[in-house]
This record gives structure tokens, C-alpha cells and sequence, in this order.
């Protein structure tokens, strides 16, 4: 995420920028795309914006190092709500604080033409991107914006939200439900081939299909299920899917303990930060 950033900072004209990176191979990347590194201290001599690309587990700690050499006012920019919602990050009256993340691509969206297909957003198709204010003024949430449009462009539609609703899309909506069924989907492919039918027979069956119900399902296609599937799908969720699943994943305990199981805040920590 670091390189894409970078490559996009890069082709922004007028922006001065630098690479903060520990490693190696990061750096050697970089430098074949004619991007240099700087230590730390002496990017934070100028900067104004600081973008954390860095894992989740990992921001705090960032975020920590930065406070302790920035006596001015900076905006730091995270790419992942869960840092900011579990309350990881260290709080310090001169530090600001923007959170944003792109939506990708969609499925079905007219305008990603085949000139243009990318399914992981490497810069072609168009994409929304949502961004929230953490800690800040409304200046450093524009600021913040404008940095953002330039990281995650070509960006059609920007959305403000707050941290906790981002949480609620991601992790919530997003992994927790959609990543784990489509992990179990996968799964059972695997067990459909261990069963004895052909791996390529299941990988085009389901592919097609999976494409067939999204279609259906988000109201793209323009037909419904058949009844047979209908009933199918109603004895499945009875049997698959507790009671009041629904409320549970959005529950905001449930919430902030994804959160704080994706930045490494373990109960232990917990319960000797109260």
C-alpha cells in the first residue's frame, strides 16, 4: 500500500514528498521506481501531512515515535479505521488526526469499461473512498480529504462519515461477514473437489454463479432466484446463522474487539490500561 501511495505522490506535480522505510527490500522497490528514502527525523523536519502506511498492529507505535519529535501542529493520516476506534492512537494537542479508506472498484459500475478493469485498484478504474475526522478542525479534515483524492485517485464520490461508522463498514461489514463467508465459501469448494468432482468443474460452476447471485442479490441483474433456490437459501440461514447475528456483529463491543484484535491490544492490556 506504501508503494502505491508513493507512485501516486510521485506523479502529483508541485507535491514534495518523502519515504520513511525500514525495509530493505521496500527500499530497494522504491528506488527502482526513482523513489528515495529518508530517516524519520528528517521527514518530519518539514512535513505538514504524515500518511501512515504501515500495518495496523503498527500505528500506535508510529504514531507514538511522531509525537515524541513534533512540537508543531501535524496532521497524521491513517488508512484504516481500527487504530483510531480501539483508541490506540496517543493524543497530543498539536496532532490531528484523518482517517480514510478507499471503497475499491465495484462490481457492476458501467463506468469501469475493459480499457480500465482493475479489480484490485491499481490507479485505472474510478472508485468512492470514505474518510472521517478523528481529532481535528474541519481545515484538517479539507486537508486531509485533498491528500486522500490524490492517494486513492481516480476518486468519483468522497464520503464523510465518523471513525465509529467506518468501524461498522470495516471491520464489521466487510470482514467480519463478508471476508469470513467467502472464506467458507472457498473452503467448501475445496471440500466439493475432495468429494471427487474435477477442480476445474467447481471453480467454473461456482465463479459463474457467484457472479449470478451478487447480480441478483444487490439488484444488478434484473431477475430474482428461482423458488427452488429461495427455499433453499431460507432452510440455510435457519441452520447456518444464529438468531440475531446481525445485531451482534454490529454491536459495538463486538466492534472494538475486532478493532483491538487487529491493532495487537490483547484483554490483558486492556484491563491494565483501567
Amino acid at each position: 500500500m506504501g508503494y502505491r501511495i508513493a507512485k501516486k505522490l510521485q506523479a502529483c506535480q508541485g507535491l514534495k514528498f518523502h519515504c520513511v522505510e525500514i525495509s530493505a527490500a521496500a527500499i530497494e522497490r522504491l528506488g527502482s521506481s526513482n523513489i528515495a528514502t529518508v530517516p524519520l527525523q528528517d521527514a518530519l523536519h518539514f512535513a505538514q501531512i504524515v500518511i501512515l502506511a504501515v500495518p495496523d498492529a503498527k500505528a500506535a507505535d508510529v504514531a507514538r515515535e511522531i509525537c515524541d519529535q513534533v512540537e508543531r501542529p501535524l496532521l497524521i493520516v491513517c488508512l484504516d479505521p481500527a487504530a483510531a476506534y480501539a483508541g490506540v492512537l496517543p493524543e497530543k494537542p498539536s496532532i490531528s488526526y484523518f482517517v480514510c479508506h478507499p471503497c475499491h472498484p465495484m462490481l457492476f459500475d458501467p463506468e469501469i469499461t475493459p480499457e480500465v478493469a482493475d479489480d484490485f485498484h491499481g490507479g485505472r478504474a474510478i472508485q468512492d473512498i470514505v474518510c472521517a475526522l478523528h481529532l481535528g478542525g474541519e481545515e484538517d479534515f479539507q486537508n486531509g480529504v485533498g491528500v486522500a483524492q490524490i492517494m486513492f485517485a481516480p476518486v468519483r464520490h468522497c464520503y464523510r462519515i465518523s471513525v465509529k461508522q467506518m468501524a461498522m463498514l470495516e471491520p464489521a461489514l466487510v470482514e467480519t461477514v463478508s471476508a469470513t463467508l467467502l472464506s467458507a465459501i472457498r473452503e467448501l469448494q475445496q471440500a466439493v473437489v475432495e468429494h471427487g468432482v474435477p477442480e476445474s468443474v467447481v471453480r467454473s460452476f461456482l465463479l459463474g454463479h457467484l457472479r449470478l447471485e451478487l447480480g441478483i442479490i444487490f439488484e444488478f441483474a434484473g431477475i430474482p432466484f428461482s423458488d427452488g433456490a429461495k427455499l433453499a437459501i431460507q432452510n440455510a440461514k435457519e441452520r447456518l446463522l444464529r438468531t440475531g447475528w446481525k445485531q451482534e456483529v454490529l454491536r459495538e463491543a463486538s466492534i472494538r474487539e475486532t478493532a483491538d484484535l487487529i491493532v495487537g491490544r490483547s484483554s490483558s492490556t486492556k484491563s491494565s490500561q483501567h
